[in-house]
């Protein structure tokens, strides 16, 4: 994989129905949170060093409840997603 050789890698899970990107990536269950950053952008997930990982599942109170939003809500936050996610801060 590109994170294995070493490469940066971000991966956005923009799947807001079923989100299993951090479940992929091994970071579904160890309790990981996004936090906000000092400008006000999110943290990413870090799956490894180089394995960076954003998800609503992350802003979830419970990981099962479903998430059933359609149009300029769902829109709203995709867009914010590719905008005020910190791809490049801490590394964890």
């Amino acid at each position: 994989t590109l994170a294995a050789r070493g490469y940066a890698v971000g991966l956005l899970d923009v799947d807001l129905c079923g989100p299993s990107a951090p479940r992929m990536a091994g970071v579904a269950t160890n309790g990981a949170a996004v936090h906000r950053s000092g400008s006000g952008a999110w943290t990413p997930v870090y799956a490894t060093p180089n394995l960076a990982v954003m998800s609503i599942h992350f802003l979830l109170q419970d990981s099962n409840a479903a998430v059933v939003w359609r149009g300029p809500r769902k829109n709203a936050l995709i867009q914010q997603f590719l905008t005020q996610v910190d791809w490049e801060g801490d590394t964890g």
